[in-house]
């Protein structure tokens, strides 16, 4: 990716980037995978998955959403 967008590693490698993505409370019916927070977090506690989700993930915002949904920063 360097070779094909140097500017764009430079800029991110001297700024920084925030990097925000929301999985699913349980797997998706049809998902040849499991991509839920409960599958990645390897728990289905709130406040253990967002102790784990800041030490594995180095997450800095968790958000737990009324519809079952997680979003991670």
């Amino acid at each position: 990716m360097e070779e094909q967008m140097p500017k764009f590693i430079e800029k991110v490698s001297d700024i920084g980037l925030i990097f925000c993505i929301t999985r699913p409370k349980e797997k998706i019916q049809g998902s040849a995978i499991d991509n839920s927070w409960k599958c990645l977090l390897k728990t289905d506690d709130v406040v253990k998955a967002e102790k784990r989700a800041r030490e594995k993930l180095l997450c800095t915002s968790i958000m737990f959403n009324d519809n079952g949904t997680a979003e991670f920063t």
